[in-house]
């Protein structure tokens, strides 16, 4: 793959995250590339390692060999690897990963683990060539902690390398997506131009929790703490309103490509993605217009997860019932609008989820509405219909029923041209 970070993630938000790591944990951080080489400046080094080790020759080189071997530790074992490196120092390294490759790492630490030798600093000494009552003193000013508590420290940091590693999964599928379908260019750069700066303030909040944590001493603020992180954990992504949209969007252009598909057969497909859902108080009624032609040509796979995930909409807030799913074609000039209505419950069961709809058809972001996972992919795919397929989505209130009316334009395909 032979991708580099830096291509993907704004090196100013790797420097500023790594300075908010390090001032959290107390630790020395840096971010290096899969050959040790660093990417960043050290955040709060020693002056034991950046003014005297990491200048000789050769203990750069050992500095160097060090930083390498624990990432590669770290990626093997799929956890932060602590280890003492070549001067004595407690270090860790936690990976920062694209699909199975690692693409960078944070690696530090610069951590006594007790007090230290000083017959063995004085080796050191001659051995890299530095002065060895200058390295005795720095050495001196090195703060130590034991093995427990670096390893509490170094996994907020792999957590945090674990969220830098899904930024840049999206930020590499973005890239590939862009390269592939230029058109879609001019939707994706209004979201990507603020990700970095959502991601810093929302990570801010983070590592606020994280170091109150660490300073907690009784176990019921504990417990309080850890619940705000958990809650933080589950919703970090969640608040991030158009970064979601976007990797909704990116997964949803797969669906896109158009072929010719038989509507019965699609029809027979949105029935089995909806049996996998499992609600035991809700049935499923579809009814297909005879006006709708057996074969057309367009995004079967995109219809059919927007259809889905709409009715899943619809009996998530319903709860028990009959969803109604009415399949029908209207003429144009140019081509077919396949009509799907789709309905269930009473108006007044709807009520949330028509305002919520209506309010995001009004400003396509869902920036302030409350949504679930499903709701947030189904608005997407809506986006995506209106603004690039030239479809149409209303609502219609009719004997007391909300009806959900998506059309997409569609090409009949008559039996000759099979």
């Amino acid at each position: 793959m032979a991708v580099k970070i830096t291509e993907l993630i704004n090196i100013e938000f790797i420097q500023e995250l790594q300075n908010e790591l390090s001032e959290i944990s107390g630790m020395a951080i840096l971010t290096t590339d899969p050959k040790g080489i660093p990417i960043t400046k050290g955040s709060n080094f020693t002056d034991f390692c950046a003014k005297y080790t990491r200048k000789s020759l050769l203990g750069k080189k050992k500095c160097h060999a060090c930083d390498v071997n624990g990432a590669r530790e770290a990626l093997k074992k799929g956890k932060p690897c602590i280890y003492f490196c070549h001067a004595g120092l407690i270090d860790f390294s936690a990976p920062i990963m694209l699909g199975n490759e690692m693409i960078a790492c944070f690696v530090g630490g610069q951590i006594f683990n007790g007090n230290f030798n000083p017959s063995e600093i004085s080796k050191k000494a001659k051995l890299f060539g530095i002065p060895e009552n200058e390295y005795l003193l720095a050495a001196k000013k090195i703060p130590s902690a034991t093995k427990e508590e670096i390893l509490k420290k170094s996994k907020i940091i792999f957590n945090f390398a674990k969220l830098i590693s899904q930024i840049a999964s999206l930020s590499f599928n973005l890239k590939n997506n862009i390269e592939k379908n230029e058109s879609y260019n001019m939707f994706l750069t209004s979201i990507i131009s603020d990700i970095n700066s959502k991601t810093v303030s929302a990570l801010q909040r983070k590592m606020t929790q994280e170091k109150k944590l660490l300073q907690e001493k009784d176990m019921e603020s504990i417990k309080k703490t850890i619940k705000k992180i958990v809650d933080d954990d589950n919703s970090l992504l969640v608040n991030f309103t158009d970064i979601i949209q976007l990797v909704n969007f990116s997964g949803s252009m797969e669906q896109l490509t158009e072929s010719e598909y038989n509507v019965f057969t699609l029809v027979k497909r949105i029935e089995a993605d909806c049996a996998k859902d499992k609600f035991d108080d809700i049935s499923l009624k579809i009814t297909v217009s005879p006006d709708v032609p057996d074969f057309l040509l367009g995004c079967d796979n995109f219809i059919e997860d927007l259809a889905h995930r709409l009715i899943v909409s619809i009996a998530e807030h319903i709860k028990k019932g009959t969803v109604s799913v009415e399949v029908l074609c209207k003429n144009k000039s140019y081509a077919k609008n396949l009509c799907i209505r789709i309905s269930g419950g009473s108006r007044e069961l709807l009520e949330e989820l028509n305002a919520k709809l209506k309010k995001f058809l009004t400003t396509f972001s869902t920036n302030g509405i409350d949504l679930s996972e499903n709701d947030k992919v189904c608005f997407t795919l809506l986006n995506i219909l209106i603004k690039k397929l030239s479809g149409h989505v209303s609502i219609e209130e009719k004997n007391s029923k909300t009806l959900f009316n998506i059309e997409i334009p569609q090409v009949e395909v008559k039996l000759e041209e099979l």
